[in-house]
């Protein structure tokens, strides 16, 4: 609804959004297995040994999903405040619950006893047949599941609070009085859906559904290929009535398997945007736009963290964990930050004269502590891993261009020729789109798990400040001696996303010929090029750090963008 009143224009609205996301997925029911270079030295080498540096498996899931009603209400003024000054002033309320699992599938992780928290009504889970494994899990993991009835907690676990205000304020200001020099600013107060891909991670825990993960001993082999579980059983009773390894309980199971979860305490994030804006009419069709463009988030991102992992030593993995009667953990967590800062200028030419132009420059640095919802290898490494997001692009040049050839009827050269003529050398254009940026960052990982914590992709030693180098190619993009293997049962002193990979540089071209026939109908003719100037743009450089250093560290064996390609095409329009 809107409501005008002398400068005021008021606007008042409301959205009901519901959500639901079902799914039948599979989990790697035929197993997953991973070869390092844990004891050869070679991955190929322990591959062809029979020593996998870990092994993992699970059952299949049925069908599985979330779901939630989110509600908003806002009212916004548009306020004329002078001639030259209008004022942008609103402010919303949003609603968005938790999500709560279908057929009462999710999970939240009890710290305070190590326990798994799951939908509960009068002590029985809300659908005992949601999945098949469930009354093979139920009766083996009781002494290890809570429910939300006994702990006053709603069926999504995890509480929402009364709701989130969010104001807005924006403003433009003509500065010179003439509509050619124009101050824009805005602030907005922006939450964020949880993010419901993590959430449907939450259902892969007793008793809907079990994952399990071994890893070998570091040394000597405990375990080969051609029976990586030790013939035991994914699930087996305790029948010894003795505490499982590493735990002073005597558990209804000794299986250890993984948790995908959350706490019960996570809280509602959001992110503050701001800009500040200047534009300029230089003259008639052309202006220049400069911008200072920021946001950041408060309370964190969502983003899924390794824990359950022992610190680095030497030793069984498992019976070192704090909590023994599990397997690693990959918990969602709103300990995610980021920021993102960026200058950004704009030259615009609207189409006249046969030709429009807009060419685009960004100067800009986004930082966080893990993107794509990935973060270090575990918890405790959360602080060292601030640093570039995983997309960060620190230079971004775009030009695009259309060009109408001036020649035949209607254009200034050549407009009183004949049909002939006209048809040969009228309705030609020409187009073009240049991209120039910065290559974004990636980590140098170790090959093998050194800290034996179970965890790949951790940090090696970097020496000084190096890695970089001047001039890079394809066969030798960074310095790997200047990284190196940390002391066994240590962490690396290096970090994330401290090197770059190639920029991009690329240009499409289109040259194009309209044939008219009469009033209505008429053939188009293109001929287009993509990467017109066949620049090789490489991908990220192989960055694994082997115990002996190889051919392969710092190759690049792949190009972002293809060879030069040409294509014709023909339209008819009638």
């Amino acid at each position: 609804m809107s409501y005008t009143e002398g400068k005021h224009q008021l606007q008042f609205g409301g959205q009901l959004y519901y959500q639901r996301h079902a799914f039948y997925n599979g989990q790697s029911q035929e197993g997953q297995f991973a070869f390092t270079t844990k004891y050869s030295g070679d991955g190929f080498s322990d591959y062809l040994l029979g020593y996998p540096a870990s092994v993992f498996r699970a059952y299949p899931l049925a069908l599985y999903g979330n779901t939630a009603y989110q509600w908003v209400g806002f009212v916004q003024d548009t306020w004329r405040a002078t001639p030259d000054l209008t004022l942008n002033v609103g402010l919303r309320y949003e609603h968005n619950p938790f999500f709560n699992g279908i057929n009462g599938q999710t999970s939240a992780f009890d710290s305070s006893n190590g326990k798994i928290i799951v939908p509960m009504h009068n002590g029985q889970l809300l659908d005992p047949n949601a999945q098949p494994e469930i009354p093979l899990l139920l009766p083996l993991f009781s002494d290890r599941i809570e429910g939300t009835d006994s702990l006053g907690l709603p069926q999504s676990i995890r509480k929402t609070g009364p709701g989130q205000f969010a104001p807005r304020f924006g403003l433009a200001y003509n500065i010179s009085g003439s509509n050619k020099f124009v101050a824009r600013a805005a602030y907005g107060l922006f939450p964020i859906y949880l993010d419901t891909n993590l959430a449907l991670q939450w259902v892969k825990v007793p008793p809907f559904e079990i994952t399990q993960t071994i890893n070998n001993a570091t040394g000597t082999p405990s375990f080969n290929w051609a029976n990586p579980f030790n013939g035991q059983s994914l699930l087996a009773a305790n029948t010894s009535g003795l505490p499982c390894p590493g735990t002073t309980v005597a558990y209804a199971t000794c299986t250890a398997p993984n948790v995908f979860s959350a706490p019960p305490t996570l809280q509602h994030t959001y992110m503050h945007q701001f800009s500040v804006a200047l534009q300029a009419e230089v003259q008639r069709n052309l202006s220049v736009d400069i911008a200072y463009v920021g946001n950041r988030t408060v309370h964190g991102q969502l983003i899924s963290v390794p824990d359950n992992v022992p610190v680095p030593a030497a030793g069984a993995i498992q019976t070192r964990r704090a909590f023994p009667q599990w397997g690693q953990f990959s918990l969602g967590l709103t300990n995610g930050t980021a920021n993102y800062n960026a200058l950004q200028l704009k030259v615009e030419k609207r189409y006249s004269n046969g030709m429009q132009l807009l060419a685009s420059y960004g100067y800009s640095k986004c930082l966080d502590n893990g993107s794509n919802q990935g973060a270090p290898i575990a918890l405790s490494l959360l602080p060292r891993a601030y640093a570039e997001c995983d997309y960060n692009l620190k230079h971004v040049f775009t030009i695009s261009s259309v060009y109408s050839l001036p020649f035949g009827h209607g254009h200034r050269m050549l407009g009183n020729s004949n049909a002939f003529v006209n048809g040969l050398v009228g309705g030609w254009e020409v187009a073009g789109i240049f991209i120039g940026r910065s290559g974004p960052p990636y980590t140098p990982v170790l090959s093998s798990d050194v800290a034996n914590n179970g965890t790949s992709g951790q940090w090696p030693n970097r020496i000084g400040k190096g890695g970089a180098i001047s001039n890079p190619t394809p066969t030798h993009w960074f310095d790997f001696t200047a990284f190196a293997q940390p002391a066994a049962f240590t962490y690396g002193n290096s970090g994330r996303n401290i090197l770059h990979s190639d920029g991009l540089v690329n240009f499409d071209a289109t040259v194009k010929k309209t044939f008219p026939f009469g009033e209505t109908r008429s053939v188009e003719l293109r001929l287009e090029s993509f990467n017109l100037a066949n620049h090789a743009n490489f991908s990220a450089p192989n960055a694994t750090i082997a115990p002996t250093p190889s051919a392969a560290e710092g190759t690049v064996t792949s190009t972002l963008t293809a060879n030069r390609i040409l294509q014709a095409a023909v339209k008819i329009y009638f």
